[in-house]
């Protein structure tokens, strides 16, 4: 796994990203700021061999230098594709063959999903509700987990959804409102 850090030396306010490869110091790379003597100086030394000195290092240099861990927040094509993934192992007890089509096909699921709802976290909660609900489809349905025929059928599945449940278009139903996925367009 590979995590990346930035290093801030606060006198010059100089910043570096530490880049950690299964724990072990892979790379360094400048981003801003000026070397000046502090830096020269102890580079070698504010710099962490193994990803778990990191806490020992920032200890050590307290006030002046400060390590952040750099955290990228998980893009909405990422969550949906999780989701997926993780209902189609639970359902079909095998890890899915992701394709190019696949991919093609999760992208228009994503866009029409979000043209029916107010934000991404919608959307999102759509998706996670369709797949929560995939039981209470026909067999038909049921058998087909395939993201190109999910997206070919969307309209459906969640109309078949929604009338097994019980939610109207407009969510009115309260008691199946959350367990549908809060349809409510």
């Amino acid at each position: 796994m590979t995590n990346h850090y930035i290093l801030t030396v606060t006198k010059p306010n100089m910043k570096l990203r530490l880049t950690y490869k299964n724990k072990r110091f892979l790379a360094i790379k400048y981003i801003s700021g000026t070397f000046d003597e502090f830096v020269i100086r102890h580079l070698g030394a504010i710099l962490p061999v193994y990803e778990n000195e990191v806490t020992a290092k920032t200890k050590e240099y307290t006030g002046k230098v400060v390590y952040d861990l750099e955290v990228k927040e998980k893009s909405l094509f990422t969550l949906f594709n999780d989701a997926w993934h993780l209902f189609y192992v639970d359902f079909k007890k095998i890890t899915p063959k992701f394709t190019g089509a696949d991919g093609k096909a999760l992208k228009s699921i994503i866009l029409y999903l979000q043209s029916v709802t107010a934000t991404d976290q919608e959307a999102l909660a759509v998706w996670q509700g369709v797949l929560n609900q995939w039981a209470l489809l026909s067999d038909f349905h049921k058998k087909n987990t395939d993201l190109k025929y999910i997206n070919s059928r969307l309209n459906v599945i969640i109309d078949e959804i929604k009338r097994t449940t019980g939610v109207g278009s407009d969510g009115s139903n309260n008691t199946t409102e959350e367990a549908a996925g809060n349809f409510k367009y």
